[in-house]
């Protein structure tokens, strides 16, 4: 059989001379080896880069951060301690000089860490006492909470001359420290403020105190910080001449900066009441700051003023690596990040900085990339330039000592080809200063001796071999094959081989195995294929091999690599396991199925005892397999449903019965079921009856279907039998009827059975008009197969009464999507098709009088609920009343609006809403403007009436009654002048009725 070649690293066809192949791979390797220095020097320095800056931003941000703690702490601090001496009685907050005593200690105690102690309380009581550097108390009673007064204190806190009164602060109001304290009951920070009525700011920290039994609020204390301090500390940093530090919000304000820069503005006010404002880090007047930020407004989620173009720094343009998505400042996450500014190279560290009580800020450190490369260059530089000479050295070197070695190598060669060529005494000398070139000419003629000693051993030994291994090889009654390891051609095989493949052997010699298509499944040669390149051999590997006849048989293969006559064969051989393989397949199968079967199969043996149960009847009775098998029927049913039940089924079965019957049982897990049991005897080989085979199978299902089934025939029967509706249905390949209802004798007048005889007899009274539709909607439904067919026709009776009848035919598909059979409704629809005629002829009627009178019209408005009210017919004559066409009202209702007057419309409006909610009728009179000018009087009557979808529909007549208008006017003028007459005459004038009264 075909085996793969084995893969060769070089074609056999080049042939590269030693000079080269021990030149060039030196110099490969030199050249390599430099290079390779060269990028591990680069990248080390890039590495040492990294690491450098890494290890001096965190250096920095550690001391940043340490001294925020230890300068954020301290306040914290002293107010605790305050409310702590307070709440156990040290500190009397009604004594008023024992109070400014405390809070000048606590300052005194703290000295030059923060800038002033304070206490307020809800009556108005505030004192301050602060170093700005000087010692001051600041100082507002209860009386006059809005009057501040400054004292000077000297070095013992007490009091000296009053050095000012500022009024209209009254602390309680207008300092965010107090507020925050009293809105939150909770120690922690205040916004950033002015400090007192200096350009400073401070950062405050206040405390809450409360009475412990009444949790009255006592008052407030709080601590100033000057944020200045922290501009100062950054300021101090032993950082790059290039580089800064800042501190920043959440929001992008700076708090304080290394440059010389105030990181704030004050803008409008004097004294308490100056405004200030933070200022962002992208409006810093530091052209490194300023670039920064707007590299960070531009690629993070800071907070910023909506801006119409791009902000320049002065310095020059900031500039990205590439566009960057807008990402996050994570609030408690380090970011690194890196951008450029006038070309250079900067790297950013972003650390988080918080604390318990709500402080959120950003510590950001800009280091410049050139602060750590100019050493790194220039030895660089150097590295090249002494790799570049040891490079041009190592050339030299190993040119030389390759053409020294190549005339030795040659020499070897020579006395090689002569020993390969059969001359045995060829020897080399041994006289080389180069003492592996000795050893080596040393083995050489050693080899070329033993050469000579074995050959004769050799020969006679293969010899002997050869003829064992033919008789073996023969005789073999597993089939063995000798192929060549190169192309894979089959050189020998024996006649077990031939047998097993039905070839003969000269169809086989010089073949290989692929082009007999022995192998059923080439992934299987290709792991033979893999096995023999690894490592030289394949032991049993169970593959398919196809015959001569088309055979597939499963066989264990085993193949080893061998050297014959000097070519490189392989030596396979296989067994036959199909037969096996066969076996073991059955039974896996045969084990599947019994597991996988929906019925409940158990094997008992003659001592009643269960062998073997499927996983349905562990399921049924809630066992496991344990506690089943190895155990009676008695144990697991009881002892008298066994003897009562099923021993006597199982001693019938034993003696050779089959017994099969229906029953209700009660099982645990499933309740009531309905089962068919079958008992078989089990024989074993010899025909003896060794057990029982139970088989139960549930078909509660198939019980309550033939219930349901038999239910709802007699459902359908009992509906068709009372319906006065046609149903069929019919074959679609035969076209013959499988069920007809009673009703066709009803209305065809012929029997169902005249139908079931003659599939076509009921197109025998088809009106002729007709038939041709009728007969291309049948040929429409056999020919697209799933369209469902309707149509009207009329049939004759046999007394010459027409009766129109509508069919629908809908087609029933299997699952190839062809139609298996159709579905059929036919009803007599000629009453509906008489009401439908009348109707027409109505509204005909209706059309010609509206449409003829000679000065109305009549219309038909709907309301529909959610769309509004529209017009949904208007007669012709409302264009000789109106001036108006039809079409163009329906199409816009409000053209007839446009022609009245706006009193008129008001009226309408109302009658016709009380309408649409009481269904009143509608009697108006109204005037419009005609074409000309005129005006034209019209009475409009109308009746509402609901239908059945909500809609409602008023039916109307309109008619012109300018006529009758104009006779009243004269009428009343008439009577307007003889009353007139009447009245003024200069005698006296009565009129009298035939009866005689005034």
């Amino acid at each position: 059989m075909s085996l793969p070649k084995l893969p060769k690293l070089f074609p056999l066809t080049i042939h590269v001379p030693l000079r080269w192949a021990l030149t060039v791979p030196f110099v490969l390797s030199t050249v390599g080896a430099t290079a390779l220095v060269g990028y591990l020097s680069y990248r080390s320095g890039q590495k040492a880069v990294d690491n450098l800056r890494h290890q001096l931003v965190l250096g920095i941000n550690d001391r940043v951060t340490q001294e925020l703690k230890t300068y954020l702490q301290t306040p914290l601090l002293i107010n605790r301690l305050n409310v702590d001496a307070a709440n156990q009685g040290q500190i009397d907050l009604q004594d008023i000089p024992a109070l400014e005593a405390a809070l000048f200690n606590r300052l005194q105690q703290f000295d030059q860490q923060v800038s002033a102690v304070l206490f307020a309380n809800p009556e108005g009581l505030f004192r301050l006492v602060d170093r700005l550097p000087n010692l001051y108390l600041v100082a507002a009673n209860a009386s006059r909470p809005d009057q501040i007064l400054v004292y000077q204190l000297d070095s013992q806190g007490k009091r000296g001359e009053l050095v000012t009164t500022l009024k209209g602060l009254d602390v309680r109001r207008d300092r965010p420290w107090y507020k925050r304290a009293v809105r939150t009951g909770q120690p922690g920070w205040s916004p950033i403020s002015q400090y007192g009525s200096t350009k400073l700011l401070t950062l405050d920290a206040s405390h809450p105190i409360y009475d412990p039994a009444t949790k009255q609020l006592l008052g407030v204390f709080a601590v100033h910080l000057r944020l200045d301090y922290l501009s100062e500390f950054l300021h101090r940093l032993p950082i790059s001449r290039s580089g800064r530090v800042l501190i920043m919000d959440q929001q992008g304000n700076l708090v304080a900066t290394s440059t010389q820069e105030a990181p704030y503005q004050f803008k409008s006010g004097t004294g308490y009441h100056q405004q200030f404002r933070q200022l962002k880090i992208y409006e810093s007047q530091d052209g490194l700051i300023q670039s920064l930020g707007q590299y960070l407004r531009e690629h993070t989620s800071i907070s910023e003023p909506p801006v119409k173009s791009p902000v320049k720094s002065p310095q020059g343009r900031v500039s990205a690596p590439s566009p960057a998505p807008t990402q996050e400042l994570a609030p408690d996450a380090v970011q690194e990040l890196d951008f450029y500014h006038n070309g250079e190279r900067l790297f950013v560290e972003i650390m988080p900085f918080q604390d318990q009580h709500g402080l959120s800020w950003q510590i950001v450190t800009v280091i410049p990339q050139s602060h750590f490369l100019a050493e790194i260059q220039h030895n660089a530089r150097t590295t090249a330039l002494l790799c570049l000479l040891t490079l041009a050295g190592a050339i030299g070197v190993g040119l030389w000592a390759a053409n020294w070695f190549i005339s030795h190598f040659a020499q070897l060669n020579r006395a090689s080809q002569e020993l390969a060529a059969g001359n045995l005494k060829q020897r080399l000398p041994t006289n080389s200063p180069i003492a592996e070139l000795n050893g080596l000419a040393q083995t050489f003629n050693q080899m070329a001796d033993q050469l000579q000693q074995s050959f004769e051993r050799i020969r006679t030994a293969l010899e002997e071999s050869e003829e064992k291994f033919t008789t073996i090889f023969r005789t073999s009654p597993d089939p063995i094959a000798i192929a060549s390891l190169a192309e894979g051609q089959f050189l020998d095989v024996n006649d077990s081989l031939i047998e097993f493949f039905g070839y003969s052997r000269s169809e086989m010699i010089g073949c290989t195995a692929t082009e007999l298509n022995f192998w059923h499944d080439l992934a299987q040669r290709d792991q033979c294929r893999s096995l023999l390149y690894q490592q030289g051999s394949a032991q049993n590997l169970e593959v398919q091999l196809c015959l001569k006849s088309g055979e597939v048989r499963t066989v264990l293969l085993s193949a080893g690599v061998q050297t014959l006559d000097g070519q490189e064969c392989v030596i396979v051989m296989h067994r036959d396991i199909s037969d096996r393989k066969a076996a073991e397949l059955a039974q896996r199968r045969y084990e599947r199925i019994v597991s996988a079967t929906t019925d409940a199969v158990s094997l008992v043996d003659r001592q009643y005892r269960y062998q073997i149960v499927n996983q349905t009847y562990l399921d049924w009775n809630q066992k496991s397999y344990s506690e089943i098998v190895g155990y009676t029927v008695d144990e697991l049913v009881g002892t008298d449903i066994f003897r009562t039940v099923v021993q006597p089924y199982l001693d019938r079965c034993l003696a050779g019965e089959t017994i099969q019957y229906h029953e209700w049982f009660e099982f645990p897990t499933l309740g009531r079921q309905f089962v068919s049991v079958t008992y078989a005897p089990y024989l074993e080989a010899d025909q003896t009856i060794s057990g029982v085979v139970v088989s139960v199978r549930n078909i509660t299902q198939l019980k309550q279907a033939e219930e349901a089934l038999r239910q709802s025939e007699e459902r359908f029967r009992e509906i068709a039998q009372t319906i006065n509706q046609i149903f069929f249905v019919q074959a679609a390949t035969t076209g013959e009827y499988l069920y007809i209802s009673p009703a066709y004798e009803k209305i065809w007048e012929r029997s169902c059975e005249s139908l079931y005889q003659d599939a076509s007899s009921w197109l025998d009274i088809i009106h002729p008009d007709d038939r041709a539709a009728v007969l291309e909607s049948l040929d429409f439904l056999v020919e697209q197969g799933t369209v469902r067919v309707q149509r009207d026709y009329r049939i004759i009776q046999a007394n010459g009464a027409i009766r129109w009848i509508s069919a629908q035919i809908f087609p029933v598909c299997d699952q190839a999507g062809q139609p298996s059979h159709y579905i059929g409704l036919v009803e007599d629809i000629t009453e509906r098709k008489q009401a439908e005629e009348a109707l027409q002829e109505r509204e005909a009627m209706l059309r010609a009088i509206g449409d003829n009178l000679p000065k109305g019209f009549i219309y038909q408005r709907v309301y529909e609920p959610g769309k509004g009210s529209y017009y949904s017919y208007i007669s012709a004559g409302i264009e000789r009343l109106l001036g108006l066409k039809p079409e163009a009202v329906i199409e816009n209702p409000e053209l007839i609006r446009s022609i009245g007057f706006d009193e008129d419309l008001a009226i309408a409006d109302r009658v016709v809403q009380e309408s649409l909610q009481n269904l009143s009728s509608v009697e108006l009179q109204m005037r419009n403007r005609t074409a000309e000018g005129k005006i034209q009087w019209s009475s409009i009557r109308s009746t509402p009436r609901r239908i059945e979808d909500g809609r409602i529909v008023w039916d109307g007549i309109e008619v012109d009654i300018t006529d009758l208008k104009q006779t009243e006017a004269a009428l009343r003028a008439s009577e307007a002048l003889f009353r007139g007459a009447f009245d003024n005459a200069p005698i006296g004038i009565s009129l009298v009725s035939l009866t005689g009264q005034p």
